[in-house]
């Protein structure tokens, strides 16, 4: 499994999966805890955030840039503008 984000057409932050598609939010950071095995709380913790505002990204709440590049350095991205989990 692989998921990119960056910098979309409206020069906002977008996931990509690994056909260089864009994919939601809610289904790009769901699968990205679910491959890290964590909990909403534990992901939260891990970047500053409530579980509930994770619960909230994966419902459709779209993540704010800071909280998205948070979620990079978690999962070990090198760059700001690209977030990459394999």
């Amino acid at each position: 499994m692989k998921f990119e984000l960056t910098n979309g057409p409206e020069c906002r932050p977008t996931f990509l999966d690994e056909h260089g598609k864009v994919i939601a939010y809610p289904y790009a950071v769901r699968k990205i805890r679910s491959h890290l095995k964590l909990t909403a709380a534990e992901l939260g913790a891990k970047i500053g955030v409530s579980g509930r505002t994770i619960n909230g990204w994966e419902q459709g709440r779209p993540p704010n840039f800071a909280g998205l590049i948070r979620l990079g350095t978690v999962i070990g991205a090198k760059t700001l503008n690209r977030i990459t989990v394999a």
